[in-house]
């Protein structure tokens, strides 16, 4: 048995144009939520600290915000967690400078390959844990979801992948999406997968059992991604997961209506919408 923490979409360094002056300190509303992430792998005593893509909104994320990210990881290194880093659809490989060809990570695991051609082994508290992911490139991924399926081997076996669920209530397929279906997801046959890309937490599975989660954005990106954000604290046993949510965001998104009626300045303004941050 091992436990793990579950995060992707954190979209760290994200622009907010709309946002004017305050886009710095949302910026640091989303470091800060990084941080908590860490904080509670470490209070919750996990082994992997995971990222099913997307740590940052870009390939190239300016240069104080790669520094933070290090030092977290570094924390998390120091006391015997391994991070375990997924490029996604925001931070990809594709670009020749991006963050994850021109900087180090120490002693964390960057799932940087575009296809499975065999799962990384690692040993975890005396077992032996077997890593799935790839960093997909559709130029360089033809059939590499064919490569997430089990392989023999006595231990835990955890994939991530960062992809569209078809079926899902967030389904949009993009050229650049990697999408999979849910039979597929069983027929691999892991012991848990972490997914990333759709920013709602979604727990899969049947009544046997738990086979993957969307933990969801951490943190409120945009309109609709209200309330309480999540990360998974997951303990993984072989054929068995058990999935605790954790809200971790540093603040809430609300939608508010304000009515502008009595406005003599907008005549026909009846109700706008607008995004609270509490």
């Amino acid at each position: 048995m091992i436990r793990l923490l579950h995060t992707a979409d954190l979209h760290l360094d994200a622009p907010f144009p709309s946002l004017g002056p305050q886009a710095a300190e949302r910026q640091n509303v989303f470091l800060k939520t990084f941080e908590r992430l860490v904080n509670l792998a470490i209070k919750n005593d996990v082994q992997l600290f995971c990222v099913a893509g997307d740590l940052f909104d870009s390939p190239r994320p300016c240069g104080a915000t790669l520094g933070k990210v290090q030092a977290g990881l570094k924390r998390l290194v120091d006391r015997k967690i391994i991070p375990v880093l997924l490029p996604g659809t925001h931070d990809s490989l594709v670009t020749a400078d991006s963050v994850y060809r021109r900087s180090e990570f120490p002693g964390a695991v960057v799932l940087h390959a575009p296809h499975v051609r065999e799962p990384l082994e690692l040993t975890v508290k005396d077992q032996k844990v077997f890593l799935y992911g790839f960093a997909y490139r559709s130029f360089a991924s033809d059939n590499a979801l064919a490569t997430m399926a089990r392989r023999d081997g006595e231990g835990i076996h955890i994939g991530l992948l960062h992809g569209s669920r078809q079926g899902s209530p967030e389904w949009e397929y993009r050229k650049k999406d990697l999408a999979f279906t849910s039979p597929a997801l069983k027929q691999w046959n892991l012991d848990y997968l972490a997914l990333g890309h759709y920013h709602n937490f979604e727990l899969i599975g049947d009544q046997r059992r738990v086979w993957a989660c969307y933990p969801g954005a951490p943190e409120g990106k945009r309109f609709g991604e209200n309330g309480p954000r999540y990360c998974a604290l997951v303990t993984v046993e072989p054929g068995q997961a058990r999935v605790e949510k954790l809200v971790v965001n540093s603040q809430v998104l609300e939608d508010r209506e304000i009515d502008l009626s009595g406005c003599e300045t907008v005549p026909r303004a009846r109700t706008i919408c607008c995004c609270a941050c509490g």
